[in-house]
């Protein structure tokens, strides 16, 4: 089992740390900036080493549940990187559509001009429905399969939909879920929450997710650290 510490990127922002987190790993050999010594008996293991494990040129340490490194160390590309991902898919069953039609997915539908837009998250969805709100007079609803089909196949609508790189999709949803489960959100008298009780709430309610990791947020305190790295 192996997992990256906290992540580290470059630039300002929530889209600089995009960048610069994959263009660390689009290139092979580039190292994250440094980071502060881990703690005594911690076992964050260098990027180069753990390479070797994952590309099988070193066994897997004896003894050892999972190996740890620093961010930006892996000398793998993106695609290389995520092969070797784990997901429990039976955790997130319940973000998975079923078949046929049952399951509601997010549309935005201009009756006016006979178009549909198929919202497909981190694929700029959220600007293609403004576009459809601004320019094109449209709603956004919850809509069955079935529905659309026949929006499609008998009312003649025109259904589009925007597509992403998968690598780039996956790393963007990443961060944004960084984003909003780091210490910041709860923070009452932080830059992001202060006026959201709410949003705060929701961050203490889910905090025990991410608890059990608590070296993914290493050296993050405020929302001053995310964007200085």
């Amino acid at each position: 089992f192996i997992e990256g510490a906290a992540p580290n990127a470059a630039g300002g922002g929530r889209r600089g740390a995009r960048r610069g987190r994959i263009r660390k790993l689009q290139l092979p050999g580039v190292r994250a900036r440094p980071r502060p010594a881990p703690p005594a008996g911690d076992d964050v293991q260098d990027g180069g080493r753990v390479t070797e494990i994952l590309r099988g040129e070193r066994p897997f340490p004896a003894g050892s549940a999972r190996l740890r490194y620093s961010p930006g160390t892996l000398g793998l590309d993106m695609a290389s990187s995520l092969r070797h991902c784990y997901v429990n898919a039976t955790r997130y069953r319940a973000h998975i559509g079923s078949a046929g039609g049952g399951k509601q997915c997010l549309v935005s539908v201009s009756p006016e001009h006979r178009i549909i837009y198929r919202n497909i998250p981190k694929s700029s969805s959220s600007s293609a429905r403004h576009a459809m709100q601004d320019f094109l007079s449209g709603e956004d609803m919850r809509m069955k399969h079935d529905d659309l089909e026949d929006r499609v196949h008998v009312q003649n609508y025109t259904m589009i939909s925007f597509i992403r790189e998968p690598s780039n999709r996956f790393y963007s949803s990443y961060d944004e879920a960084f984003f909003r489960m780091g210490p910041w959100m709860g923070d009452p008298e932080g830059q992001i929450v202060w006026d959201k009780p709410r949003i705060r709430k929701q961050y203490h309610d889910s905090k025990w997710r991410v608890e059990k990791y608590p070296y993914l947020y290493e050296g993050f305190e405020t929302i001053h650290d995310f964007r200085r790295l």
